[in-house]
């Protein structure tokens, strides 16, 4: 929705809360209750994770945002 710069790493893609029901002694299901839906793309990220902006590892995602935010205040924006 462009209200921010995301930086680091791909999420793992669990964007459906639910919960686990037993079945019996030894199985579960996990059974989805919510869908998240980005009213953009009218989707979510189930499976696929969130895609930064800019993809780097998450150790060095708070240094990239320092840069980029140092470079935009150098060029004037």
């Amino acid at each position: 929705m462009g209200r921010g710069t995301v930086f680091g790493e791909v999420t793992r893609g669990g964007a459906n809360p639910g919960q686990y029901i037993s079945l019996d002694d030894q199985l579960e299901v996990f059974i989805p209750h919510v869908r998240a839906i980005n009213p953009v793309t009218q989707s979510n990220w189930e499976g696929h994770g969130v895609i930064p902006d800019l993809q780097c590892s998450e150790k060095d995602a708070l240094l990239q945002a320092q840069i980029q935010f140092l470079d935009t205040r150098i060029d004037g924006e």
